[in-house]
């Protein structure tokens, strides 16, 4: 255990210090020889990840359109700012200046800022893109299927957030691209070389695929459903798990006819019965579903 402690200790002392966090959290089983490839990924790495909330990366490899088409430009009043953050809009707006997030434009179009609190009492600096939302074109270029991503980790041992299926090599890759890019990862948002992840609302393991605990938390405390969006709202969340659960569209049926169009909300037995049967599917479901059971 002294051996143990001193060497890490010393690793401490190879690696900058805003990248420390990737070396110590969650990297306890790796060997003497896979932590010191661990020390020279994150010193020869160390740029690729921000030193601060203020340490962005800027690339010049591609520029960002919106394509609306012959719309007009929109252009929307600016909404009032509540007194008491006042300050805090302008301190938002003089950091991202400085950082270069934006920059003083005199375009034709125009959208609202809205303040939003978050959970630990900051405040989140959003636009109101709503409107020009509607006008652009849509990308259809398609969206990988979770289940296929999932598929894709098939037989691997470890795991990061950066890349979840081909180790050590493609994780330098992966390194490589945001360097050449100009980008920055935020080390407190990454883990690297993992026995286990959370990806996509599943745990990812060498052993197969799990559901997130805190998901399976919020369906097994969510309140009996009083109007038609807490209905839809619990069928989503369970319905995206019905992998784990055998029979989820016959378990679910009465919730699904309760939702379709001009239904009225009447919350009788047999949602409850579906209501109390999904959540002691979800919640007792196996911990592991291995690929090969897909």
């Amino acid at each position: 255990m002294v051996s143990m402690v001193t060497s890490i200790s010393d690793n401490r002392k190879e690696v900058p210090e805003h990248v420390v966090d990737l070396l110590e959290i969650g990297t306890e089983h790796l060997a003497d020889e896979q932590r010191a490839d661990l020390v020279e990924l994150l010193k020869d790495y160390a740029d690729v990840f921000a030193r601060s909330s203020d340490d962005l990366g800027y690339t010049t490899l591609v520029q960002h359109k919106l394509d609306t088409g012959s719309a007009r430009p929109v252009k929307q009043s600016a909404r009032r700012v509540p007194v008491q953050l006042r300050d805090q809009e302008r301190e938002l707006l003089k950091q991202m200046l400085d950082t270069g997030v934006i920059e003083p434009s005199a375009s034709p179009w125009a959208s609202p800022i809205v303040l939003v609190k978050k959970k630990n009492g900051g405040t989140r600096f959003c636009v109101d893109y709503r409107k020009v939302n509607a006008l652009t074109e849509k990308d259809s270029y398609p969206i990988p299927r979770i289940a296929d991503s999932l598929d894709a980790m098939t037989g691997a041992r470890w795991f990061s957030t950066l890349d979840l299926a081909s180790g050590y090599w493609q994780t330098q890759a992966v390194f490589d691209r945001f360097r050449e890019a100009g980008l920055k990862l935020s080390p407190s948002k990454c883990k690297l070389f993992q026995r286990s992840v959370t990806y996509l609302g599943h745990v990812v393991s060498s052993e197969g695929v799990a559901t997130d605990p805190e998901k399976i938390k919020a369906v097994s405390e969510w309140p009996r459903p009083q109007r038609l969006t807490d209905v839809r709202s619990f069928v989503g969340l369970c319905g995206y798990y019905r992998r784990f659960i055998r029979g989820f569209a016959e378990i679910a049926s009465p919730l699904f006819k309760l939702t379709e169009k001009k239904q009225k909300f009447d919350w009788d037995e047999d949602c409850e019965l579906a209501f109390s049967n999904l959540k002691t599917a979800l919640t007792t479901a196996r911990c592991w579903l291995i690929r090969k059971q897909w």
